[in-house]
């Protein structure tokens, strides 16, 4: 294993050990744990000399949240650790997204700590592959100091380093953000706040791109009850090269961030988010964990690294009845870099799930994603589709058995070349009895 493979593996389990212990006692945390073994016979997707691939895996996947009177966290965990029969290559996969916030002075004083972690595609000709995703991680930490100014107002100022770590670059950046929001209180359930905030962004380790400065300001709106969460957020943005002598101002751009999710019925969920403002990878990365969840591989595009203007909508309507359960999910995503032209790019993506019980302890199910990526500086278009098909078979209360077949195409490469090829696993799974 390489040493930035074992970086990455304590990252995460550091993280867990500093969540765990301050949680275990008072959350409620649903967890699983697997083995398996899956044959790809086209494991790099290639148009030709296809080479087959056997890989055995273990696997953990963790959800828990907890609210107290001083802490609230939150994490979502779901990776594997895997060893590839060809070239006896090992990998880390999946993601982890944690945050902590812990009230010194309940009032007055308060410390955000928050940590995400996944896989980025390396190069966007290329489809996602163990050879062309590598680690990717965005660690924040940073302190709000609250000072009241009435029984519903109050001034919130925030500070907030952060760190953007590619496990195979040097692209990595720091930012320090400070920010400050007058906020007023329209209900128990809502508040209406005035931000601004201040960015900036440096590369400690590459010269080829320039530091910048994000500056925001916009009139925020936050809304939550039990089966409704609304945060609509709306205003300008700039970007500032300190260090450029031409171009040292971009124009202001609007500012919109929308995020809905709303419970239609006990067991049906509507997601929707909507955005268009400056962002880097490692916004865009967070973004894409907190509404797709962190089981989704190779979020990011590309190593990107520079500020883009970001636009996107994403959309998901989740549903579970007394034998079946479905799921479909639409995205759409543009990009448009200050530096690195080249990646611009425009993007659409089409998930959809269902899944039969059959009897107490048996279910089939069927999935199926589609994604496309055009590269505005090309007559490039790369596409992917999967599907795949299996039984789920619990002969234990908590021990399940799972077979799977798949199948999938795409096309590659400057001169579209299309590959395809097929997978087939057989796993075990562990869930405690809730």
């Amino acid at each position: 294993m390489k040493t930035t493979m074992k970086k990455s593996l304590v990252r995460v389990l550091t993280g867990l050990c500093c969540v765990l212990p301050l949680t275990a006692a008072q959350a409620q945390w649903t967890w699983s744990a697997g083995v398996g073994v899956s044959h790809n016979n086209n494991e790099f997707k290639t148009a030709e000399d296809p080479v087959s691939d056997t890989k055995g895996d273990v696997s953990v996947a963790l959800r828990g949240e907890q609210t107290g009177p001083r802490l609230d966290t939150s994490l979502a965990l779901d990776v594997s650790y895997g060893l590839h029969s060809w070239e006896s290559t090992t990998e880390l996969a999946g993601g982890v997204n944690g945050s902590l916030l812990y009230r010194l002075s309940p009032r007055f004083l308060h410390f955000q700590i928050d940590n995400s972690f996944g896989q980025y595609r390396r190069d966007l000709l290329l489809p996602e592959t163990q050879d062309n995703r590598s680690n990717f991680n965005v660690f924040s930490a940073g302190p709000d100091i609250i000072l009241p100014l009435g029984q519903r107002s109050s001034l919130r100022i925030s500070g907030r380093w952060s760190d953007r770590h590619f496990e195979d670059s040097l692209a990595g950046s720091s930012r320090l953000t400070t920010s400050s929001a007058l906020t007023y209180a329209l209900s128990v359930n809502s508040t209406l706040s005035l931000t601004a905030s201040n960015a900036d962004v440096s590369y400690e380790l590459l010269d080829q791109l320039n530091d910048y400065t994000i500056q925001e300001g916009a009139l925020s709106y936050w809304y939550r009850a039990p089966q409704t969460t609304i945060n609509l957020e709306g205003g300008r943005t700039r970007i500032k090269y300190p260090n450029r002598v031409q171009l040292a101002e971009l124009p202001t751009q609007p500012l919109i961030r929308a995020f809905i999710s709303r419970n239609l019925t006990q067991r049906s969920m509507l997601t929707l988010s909507v955005g268009s403002t400056y962002s880097d990878n490692g916004d865009r990365f967070v973004l894409d964990q907190s509404v797709l969840g962190v089981d989704q591989s190779a979020l990011i595009g590309s190593a990107g690294v520079d500020v883009f203007k970001s636009d996107y909508a994403f959309l998901s309507l989740q549903g579970e009845g007394a034998r079946m359960s479905a799921g479909v999910s639409v995205g759409w995503g543009r990009t448009r870099h200050e530096e690195q032209v080249a990646l611009d790019s425009e993007s659409r993506e089409v998930g959809l799930s269902l899944s039969r019980r059959m009897s107490a302890r048996t279910s089939v199910f069927l999935r199926g994603n589609y994604a496309q990526q055009d590269l505005v500086s090309s007559e490039f278009k790369p596409d992917d589709w999967m599907a795949s098909t299996g039984v789920d078979w619990r002969f234990r209360e908590t021990l399940a058995v799972v077979f799977t077949v798949g199948h999938f195409a795409g096309t590659r490469g400057l001169d579209n070349a299309k590959y395809k090829g097929d997978v087939v696993g057989l796993r075990f799974t562990y869930a405690p009895a809730r």
